[in-house]
């Protein structure tokens, strides 16, 4: 009875279906996403014709129809009042000897982790042009510091070494002299 009541109010749909698209049972999770009762058929063609999937739908469905023992995921948008997001998880029910007996299909809103997710996307290409703005910063300031050390070491007249350099490797020259005794 706990699992029953527990399977019945979880907040993910679930649908249980046998091997042949039968609806088994379905829990209170699922009515948001599809309306089906137990022993109707659920077509997962007819399910995703008026959906915007996200992924794959041809490839969802083959592997859908060929593969049924695989387990599959695909993301969807609802366009009802405002735009959701659901991801359908299939999941096989095997026996003991691997036979498939039915499927259990949950459906999982998304929505809220989708806005995160592509708020996260906004800022993270937000950043990279900040990123890309202050590199080319930092290059045009390196270019502007070796003209203003070229400018602090000539003479503009002259384009010559002036006395400041001249001092400065001097002092190099002395340091060099004294550390090798020469």
């Amino acid at each position: 009875l706990a699992q029953r009541d527990i399977f019945r109010h979880m907040t993910i749909g679930i649908l249980v279906v046998d091997d042949n698209g039968k609806v088994l049972e379905v829990n209170k999770g699922a009515a948001p996403f599809v309306q089906t009762a137990p022993g109707d058929t659920f077509e997962m063609e007819k399910f995703l014709a008026p959906l915007q999937a996200e992924g794959e739908v041809t490839e969802f469905l083959y592997r859908y129809r060929h593969y049924p023992g695989e387990r599959l995921q695909l993301e969807v948008a609802l366009m009802d009042n405002a735009v959701r997001h659901m991801t359908i998880q299939i999941s096989p029910i095997l026996d003991d000897r691997k036979s498939m007996l039915g499927r259990i299909i949950t459906f999982h809103d998304v929505t809220e982790l989708r806005k995160l997710v592509d708020e996260m996307n906004r800022k993270n290409e937000a950043l990279h042009e900040r990123n890309l703005e202050l590199i080319t910063i930092q290059e045009e300031l390196f270019r502007v510091n070796q003209k203003l050390e070229q400018m602090a070491i000539t003479d503009s007249l002259t384009g010559c070494f002036n006395r400041r350099y001249l001092m400065q490797q001097l002092e190099h020259e002395v340091l060099l002299n004294l550390r090798y005794r020469i």
